[in-house]
C-alpha cells in the first residue's frame, strides 16, 4: 500500500503540485458555481487546475504508453510516421489552414483591400455615419463599434441582458435615461442572427417575445418604455446581412 501511493508522499511530505490539484480543483468547482449561472468564460478559471491535472496524468501515463520498444520504432520509421502525423493534422484543421493561408496571401499580395478582417455592417456604419456619431448595437455586440470606430451613446452595452441583481433596475433606469439624452444615429439590431438570446426589437416580433432565464423580465427592463421612444425615433433603413440597421428621424432627410 505505501508503495502504491508513493509518488504522492516524499519524504513525509505529500507533493506541492498534488496538493494544488486536491485542493484547487473542488475549489475552482464550487467558486465557479456559486451564481447558478452556466456562462462559459465563468469556467476560463478551469484551465490551469486542468492544465496541471492533464500534465500530472501524461507524467504517470506515458511511461505506460511510451514502451522502448514503440521508441525504437518511431525512431527507425520516422520517415513513414511523420508524413501520416502530418497528414492528419492537416485533415483535422483544413478549415482553419484554408483561412490562414488566405490572411497570408491577402498581408503579402493585396495589402490595399486591408490587412484586417472588417465585418460588412462595421463598413456600412462608417460609410453612412459621421465619426462623431454614436451607435446603439441591440444585443451587447460591441465589436460592431469598435471594428465601426462609433462609440455607444451608453456605457449600459449589455441592456437588456442583465439579470435580476440589487443593480438591476438602476442600470435599467440609466440607460433609459442617457439614450433619451443622447439619442444614438444608429441603431444595429443584432437580434435577427441571435433571436433565441436577445429580445427582438422589430414590432412583429417583440410581443412575442418571452423572458428567458437569462435576462430579466419585460417588466424590469422597462422593455415597453424603450419601445415608446423607440417607435416615436427610428425607422428601417436597411439590412446588412443579418442586422437590421434603424436610422434616427430626420437625419439625412
Amino acid at each position: 500500500m505505501r508503495s502504491h501511493y508513493s509518488w504522492l508522499v516524499k519524504d513525509h511530505t505529500i507533493d506541492e503540485i498534488t496538493l494544488f490539484l486536491v485542493i484547487g480543483w473542488p475549489l475552482e468547482l464550487v467558486l465557479s458555481s456559486l451564481s447558478g449561472r452556466g456562462y462559459g468564460h465563468y469556467f476560463i478559471s478551469w484551465l490551469p487546475v486542468m492544465a496541471l491535472m492533464i500534465g500530472l496524468l501524461f507524467y504517470y501515463v506515458a511511461p505506460l504508453l511510451f514502451t522502448t520498444e514503440l521508441l525504437k520504432l518511431f525512431n527507425e520509421r520516422l520517415y513513414c510516421v511523420m508524413p501520416v502525423l502530418i497528414g492528419l493534422v492537416i485533415y483535422f484543421f483544413r478549415g482553419d489552414l484554408r483561412t490562414s493561408i488566405n490572411s497570408f496571401e491577402r498581408v503579402l499580395f493585396d495589402r490595399s483591400a486591408g490587412v484586417q478582417l472588417i465585418e460588412p455592417i462595421a463598413d456600412y456604419i462608417r460609410d453612412n455615419t459621421d465619426p462623431d456619431d454614436t451607435v446603439l448595437v441591440w444585443g451587447g455586440e460591441a465589436g460592431i463599434n469598435f471594428m465601426a470606430h462609433r462609440d455607444s451613446p451608453v456605457p449600459q452595452l449589455y441592456y437588456p441582458l442583465y439579470v435580476d441583481s440589487p443593480f438591476t433596475q438602476r442600470l435599467v433606469d440609466s440607460f433609459l435615461h442617457d439614450i433619451n439624452q443622447n439619442k444614438p444615429e444608429l441603431i444595429v439590431a443584432a437580434d435577427i442572427p441571435n433571436p433565441s438570446d436577445i429580445p427582438p426589437i422589430g414590432v412583429p416580433l417583440r410581443d412575442d417575445q418571452v423572458s428567458h432565464d437569462y435576462w430579466i423580465s419585460r417588466e424590469t427592463a422597462k422593455l415597453d418604455q424603450f419601445f415608446v421612444f423607440f417607435d416615436a425615433n427610428y425607422t428601417v433603413e436597411t439590412v446588412v446581412g443579418e442586422y437590421m440597421v434603424y436610422r434616427l428621424n430626420g437625419v439625412n432627410e
